[in-house]
């Protein structure tokens, strides 16, 4: 089943922060401990930071940029991106726990840390990329129909049930049965006064959509061309759902 994009970064997202974490952590007790000593110490958080703070500012920014993003995500693409993060976390950490081998061969902490770039790095640009493509490409890859969205509306209503948040659950109901104003107005007062980039998210779409009705009323407007953007907009509203 398709993902919703705020989904897939925020599940990207915990992977991410989770692995840097751990391997914060480590360094950090390595540099308390003295095993790392202190001309090693620059170049070791020199280190992490290379590592950890390109991937980390991306997904922030995504966040950050778009609170409505008018995308689905393919569940490969999603898997990937998800996976991909944990086995690049996973990457970093193993090559931070195998400095103690690499010292016992006669490398110099400096020496190792450089050497590991060779394959960090390239592992750091495809993850980058993907980043890229889900979060920040405007023209979808994989561009997901009516039905599509439909399906995956009714599933998380039904998702979000079953957990008991009848808030989501509310919500998401009136997209799938087409009540799309009815859907902004409580999205606007579950915002109101406590979210408010995603507040204007809201009024942003909610203003797109009744300019898409006007132009459908008055027939200026192809029908094809119509349905996408009806398509787009529904997509940002599924994404806001999530943020209640």
């Amino acid at each position: 089943m398709w993902k919703l994009l705020s989904e897939t970064r925020s599940r990207s997202l915990a992977a991410f922060m989770t692995g840097a974490g751990i391997v914060t952590l480590f360094v950090l007790v390595q540099s308390v401990t003295g095993k790392l000593v202190s001309e090693d110490l620059p170049f070791a958080w020199g280190w992490v930071a290379i590592n950890l703070m390109p991937g980390l500012l991306l997904l922030l920014y995504a966040i950050l940029r778009h609170r409505a993003p008018a995308k689905l995500v393919h569940p490969a693409a999603h898997r990937v991106l998800v996976l991909g993060t944990y086995g690049y976390a996973l990457m970093l950490l193993m090559t931070f726990l195998a400095l103690g081998l690499a010292l016992r061969q006669g490398i110099s902490v400096i020496g190792y840390f450089k050497n590991s770039l060779n394959w960090l790095l390239p592992a750091q640009g495809i993850l980058l990329l993907g980043y890229l493509l889900a979060f920040y490409r405007k023209k979808e890859i994989f561009r997901p129909d009516e039905s599509t969205i439909a399906a995956i509306t009714r599933q998380k209503a039904e998702q979000w049930r079953s957990k008991g948040n009848l808030q989501r659950y509310q919500c998401f109901e009136l997209v799938a049965t087409n009540q799309l104003p009815a859907a902004f107005d409580t999205l606007k007062a579950a915002f109101a006064g406590k979210k408010t980039a995603n507040h204007h998210a809201t009024i942003t779409l909610e203003s797109q959509f009744r300019t898409l009705q006007t132009q459908r009323n008055m027939n200026t407007i192809d029908r094809g061309e119509a349905q996408v953007l009806l398509n787009r907009i529904t997509m940002g509203v599924l994404n806001l759902i999530e943020e209640l």
